[in-house]
């Protein structure tokens, strides 16, 4: 289910990868595809919430 098929979701996502990169944070390429996922909507808001506590832990703060 695409959201939008004009929209250039690597593209983007590199724009986003940099922007981080001058922070000094990277994203894994399983963060990458989990982002992906929700994007496309082949994962709900809660599936996305979900992996991303079990990637980093319970300890992060999502809302």
């Amino acid at each position: 289910m695409d959201r939008n098929e004009d929209f250039d979701f690597d593209r983007a996502m590199g724009n986003v990868k940099a922007n981080f990169a001058v922070e000094g944070l990277e994203f894994t390429e399983e963060e990458v595809e989990l982002i992906r996922r929700r994007f496309t909507g082949k994962i709900t808001e809660e599936e996305f919430k979900k992996m991303v506590m079990e990637i980093h832990g319970e300890n992060l703060d999502i809302g």
